[in-house]
Parts: C-alpha cells; sequence; structure tokens
C-alpha cells in the first residue's frame, strides 16, 4: 500500500487537534485557579491547596500534551513519505508541532514561576 489509510490519517490528525485543545483548557483553568487563590479567606491553608492543586493539574497538562506531541511526530515521522499530500501538508505540521512544543515551554515557566511563589 502506497498511501496511508486516509482515514487513519485524519483520525490522528484530529486526536492530536483536539487534545491541544484539552491542554488550552488545561492550563487556562489552572492559571485561572492560582490568581483566583488570592480572592479565597486569607488563611494560609486554604490558598496553599488551591495553589498546589492548581499546580498539579497543569504538571498533568504538560505532561499530557509533551506525550500527545511526541506520538503524533514519531507517527508524522514513521509515515511522511506515505501521507498523501493532499490531505495533509507537512510543513503546515512542523510548524503546528513547533508551535505546540513552545507554547508548552512557557506552560513550564509559569508552572517553574508558580513554584517558586509558592515556596517563597
Amino acid at each position: 500500500m502506497d498511501n496511508i489509510n486516509n482515514s487513519l490519517l485524519l483520525s490522528k490528525s484530529s486526536v492530536y487537534i483536539s487534545t491541544n485543545r484539552t491542554i488550552f483548557t488545561i492550563s487556562g483553568l489552572s492559571i485561572a485557579a492560582m490568581g483566583s487563590s488570592a480572592l479565597i479567606n486569607k488563611k494560609k491553608n486554604n490558598i496553599l491547596i488551591v495553589k498546589i492543586v492548581a499546580i498539579l493539574i497543569l504538571l498533568c497538562g504538560i505532561i499530557y500534551g509533551f506525550n500527545n506531541i511526541i506520538d503524533y511526530k514519531n507517527f508524522i515521522n514513521k509515515n511522511k513519505n506515505t501521507i498523501n499530500n493532499s490531505l495533509l501538508d507537512i510543513s503546515f505540521v512542523n510548524n503546528d508541532i513547533n508551535i505546540m512544543i513552545t507554547t508548552l515551554i512557557l506552560l513550564v515557566i509559569i508552572l517553574l514561576c508558580s513554584i517558586y511563589s509558592l515556596i517563597n
């Protein structure tokens, strides 16, 4: 078979894009939770619990995102020669992967700053 099955390619791309949307939602929720911790009772324990939960949610989202990118990139590299270019432009996919990696690196920076602010 010269070309990869089109439905498999479109399904894999749809899962990748859907997972990226989930990552954006997770990061938004965790950052909102960190920001809203200032509005909670001034009890130190309550603020600490909310920040820790938000940091853990963000960490899970980052791990989930990197796993998604690695899986999709391996799939594309494995089938690069058999992908029908009319369905998927490889240069667009590579640019999209690079943008997602940059986004996740920025989320890692936010995570590290949040952990630093939690400690101090």
